[in-house]
């Protein structure tokens, strides 16, 4: 087996270093597919780097999509002649200003403070790479079945570790040892498994459950890649065949109700909302306010064990102790993991914000993020565009309530696309008509 890993390993690093230049500089159709392919494949290769070789193998592995996006942005924007970052990303720019000044407040470790501006700066970052590609309406169609493929693979593996090769298949990879690589030894089960692999949501009723992890490694990460795949199949016709349409819909389904995830579950509900609101108002109005109901009931009640968690991940940083935030590293679950702890922020991607960067922090990410939502709703009424609006939103309101609604694996491929159609909502000449 080890020697598996290593060639695996070696084979992913060798391809991904010659194809280096040609994913920063070339920006073509191979390009961003394989960058979408490295990112899905990034986490099932570190686990097999951390068994067979060191941790600094894995951590290269994991910083190759930083140094694809940060190099990629950084050549079109900066070393390519006649490129100006345009007006609707300019608010972008400036949260990354914004976030210099907070590497100075607060006492939290220096790699620390990194890991969390990382963490913010993930959806932004994404999205200025997605601008640089000057795709048409049909390569972005192309790109989106690609993902939506990688999609189906990843659920008929999900099924085939849930239900045939079950936890074997993670130790044998020594996934302890991959936990302890990224310093999360702490959420280790006594049986050698991570504590996400399994729910104890219904925990009252049926005790834990076992949640479908696939082949990104996480139940999370796997629940809103697919969300966004069943997003995607929802508003557009990537399969010409009715029936693989529809076959596609009910798999992805399937599977992401499997993996347990809350947040991949509420991004499919707000994403069928919006998609009714389009036809019937009314309807999705009566549907909307049904879903709030009962999410409210089920807060109160705690139905689900862990979704109080959640709330108070965003209502803890809204005390006047973080209106104009306590610095980097200093709230959120990787304070927790990587710092000194935090009370504050911790399960909300907004709530880590505010503990951190405090209103203004806050202001200017929605800022930043609601002129592109605007441009491609009020610019391109593309089934695409909307689309990507309806993901987009509904992974905003998730991370309200949850830290993991907005990450490089999961979602990340989502902001990438979106990055992609903020550029192109000035000079559309095709439209395709709404469904």
């Amino acid at each position: 087996m080890r020697l598996i890993e290593i060639g695996v390993v070696l084979l992913f690093l060798l391809i991904y270093t010659i194809y280096l230049p040609r994913l920063v500089i070339k920006q073509d159709i191979k390009s961003i597919k394989l960058i979408i392919l490295e990112i899905t494949l990034q986490n099932i290769v570190c686990m097999m780097a951390s068994d067979a070789f060191n941790y600094s193998i894995a951590q290269l592995i994991i910083l190759y999509k930083e140094i694809v996006m940060y190099g990629a942005v950084f050549v079109f924007f900066f070393l390519k002649k006649k490129m100006t970052i345009k007006k609707y990303l300019f608010p972008i720019i400036v949260m990354i200003f914004i976030c210099v000044p907070y590497f100075f407040i607060g006492s939290a470790s220096l790699f620390t403070k990194l890991i969390c501006f990382r963490q913010i700066m993930t959806p932004l970052i994404l999205i200025l790479y997605g601008s640089t590609y000057r795709f048409s309406e049909q390569q972005i169609k192309d790109v989106l079945k690609y993902i939506v493929n990688l999609g189906i693979f990843q659920c008929f593996f999900g099924l085939i570790e849930r239900f045939v090769l079950g936890d074997g298949l993670w130790r044998s990879l020594n996934i302890t040892k991959y936990m302890a690589a990224k310093g999360f030894s702490a959420y280790i089960f006594n049986n050698g498994m991570p504590g996400n692999y399994y729910s104890a949501d219904l925990y009252n009723y049926v005790g834990m459950l076992r949640r479908l992890v696939g082949f990104l490694t996480d139940p999370l990460l796997t629940g809103h890649y697919l969300a966004f795949c069943i997003i995607v199949l929802l508003f557009t016709r990537v399969y010409e065949n009715d029936l693989k349409e529809k076959c596609a819909i009910i798999l992805c389904t399937v599977t992401l109700l499997l993996t347990l995830s809350k947040g991949a579950l509420l991004i499919i509900a707000i994403g069928f909302i919006y998609k009714l609101w389009q036809n019937n108002k009314i309807a999705a109005y009566f549907l909307g306010m049904v879903s709030v109901s009962a999410i409210v009931l089920m807060i109160q009640g705690n139905t689900l064990y862990t979704l109080t968690r959640h709330v108070e991940g965003l209502t803890t940083s809204l005390s006047t102790e973080y209106i104009v935030g306590k610095g980097l590293g200093s709230s959120g679950n990787y304070a927790n993991l990587y710092g000194q702890g935090s009370e504050t922020g911790g399960e909300s991607f907004i709530g880590a914000i505010i503990g951190q960067m405090g209103i203004p922090g806050l202001a200017t990410f929605i800022y930043a993020v609601s002129v592109l939502l605007k441009r491609i709703k009020y610019s391109d009424k593309t089934i695409i565009s909307s689309m990507v609006y309806a993901y987009i939103l509904a992974a905003l309101i998730e991370s309200t309530f949850s830290e993991s609604a907005i990450n490089y694996v999961g979602s990340g491929v989502a902001f990438i696309i979106f990055g992609m159609i903020t550029d192109k909502t000035s000079d559309v000449k095709e439209k395709m008509c709404l469904e």
